[in-house]
């Protein structure tokens, strides 16, 4: 499968808390590093770990944080011929809790400098069989692109990530839609922490495009296709840190989709994928180093078999 990816690259610092500070207030830090990340490109490095070809479309900065961008792209086997080097590089500010939880914030930079005829100049190019993107980039220009691509009949993934209120119809002819919780509600012009129904929000989205997922961390995933809707369950490991689990979740979900499996088979071997990635995590490696093949999520799940046997 040959994929094309809408993705953005954030130089990513990671800082680990005892606790999130209050408004006012400065915490310790016990631990700190700089690493490659933002959704789009972990998600393409980590297709291309599955075995996919893969083409990034991406805005980076003109600078040293760039350049290692387009290195690490290239050292992974991902294609760069369409990255447009601009302004400064997009920045990620993690801040992982002792249980493993984070919060995240993000300045976009480069990665809103793309407009809509790169990108599609980009995906003529490359000859894809599926197109994906998330919102770290220009959310009007993704949404945008992901249509154009949807209606010529290629494969189509979003991970709204940062997510913004997008209405349902809007999506129409999208082949997959995979927010968190969190994501889902913010899609719906709901706050975060909302108690509505969330299989209920999902069900509207899911009438407009083919498979709506929406992942729960420990609690696995929901997945609607097809008018049936099934709760897939997460496996249970130590969470070292959940930074980047969504991104590997969202990686082997394209991969085992566009390998034939259906939508509820693939969310399971997407819930391997990010369990996978959060019990492996040192801090002292990049997350993406701990993004999974094929061969590692097929031990994984055997060693789960064997254990529960």
């Amino acid at each position: 499968m040959r994929a094309a990816f809408l993705a953005s690259y954030n130089a990513t610092f990671i800082i680990k808390v005892k606790r999130p500070p209050v408004v006012g207030e400065t915490v310790k830090a016990y631990g700190m590093r700089v690493e490659h990340g933002g959704k789009g490109s972990n998600q393409a490095i980590g297709l291309r770990r599955l075995g996919d070809e893969v083409s990034v479309i991406a805005g980076v900065g003109n600078d040293s944080f760039g350049r290692a961008a387009v290195e690490k792209w290239i050292a992974e086997g991902v294609g760069v011929e369409h990255v447009v080097e601009r302004g400064a590089t997009g920045m990620a500010f993690v801040f992982v809790l002792e249980d493993g939880s984070n919060m995240i914030a993000i300045s976009p930079n480069a990665n809103e400098e793309l407009d809509i005829r790169h990108v599609e100049d980009a995906f003529s190019a490359i000859n894809a069989d599926a197109f994906a993107a998330v919102l770290e980039v220009s959310p009007d220009v993704a949404l945008e692109a992901l249509r154009l691509e949807a209606k010529s009949g290629v494969k189509t993934f979003l991970n709204p990530a940062p997510a913004v209120p997008i209405p349902p119809e809007s999506l129409e002819g999208i082949t997959a839609i995979t927010p968190n919780e969190t994501e889902l509600k913010i899609m719906a012009g709901l706050s975060p922490d909302s108690p509505a129904d969330v299989e209920q929000i999902l069900l509207s989205y899911a009438r407009h495009v083919e498979v709506a997922a929406v992942t729960l961390g420990e609690r696995g995933c929901v997945v609607a296709y097809m008018g049936e809707v099934k709760r897939v369950p997460a496996y249970r490991v130590k969470a070292v840190d959940t930074t980047g689990a969504g991104d590997a979740w969202n990686a082997a979900f394209i991969h085992y989709y566009m390998a034939g499996l259906d939508p509820f088979e693939s969310a399971a071997m997407a819930n391997a994928a990010a369990a996978y990635l959060v019990s492996r995590q040192s801090g002292k490696e990049d997350l993406v180093e701990n993004l999974p093949t094929e061969i590692d999520l097929e031990l994984f799940i055997k060693e789960r078999l064997s254990y529960h046997n």
